[in-house]
């Protein structure tokens, strides 16, 4: 089975459930974190033994993720999600 990767686009305290139920889930890889808090980002990313990136176009770019998961504030879905 083709593991499905993805992308979590946010640090905050929400972010970390979504992490955990990853997880859980058979068949899905978490392999990139965006953030703009750095020392945040690198804590988790190291954490969790994924990439990190405060540039969201590098997210965006890269054709081997297939879900990006934002954990952001509600207001900023449409700005990162549309």
């Amino acid at each position: 089975m083709k593991k499905i990767k993805f992308a979590i686009i946010g640090t905050g305290n929400v972010t970390s459930e979504h992490i955990s139920a990853l997880q859980k889930v058979e068949g899905a890889e978490l392999t990139h974190i965006f953030g703009r808090n750095k020392s945040v980002l690198i804590e988790l990313a190291n954490k969790h033994n994924v990439l990190w990136t405060t540039d969201y176009l590098e997210i965006l770019r890269n054709q081997e993720i297939d879900v990006i998961d934002i954990t952001l504030p509600s207001g900023l879905h449409a700005d990162f999600g549309i």
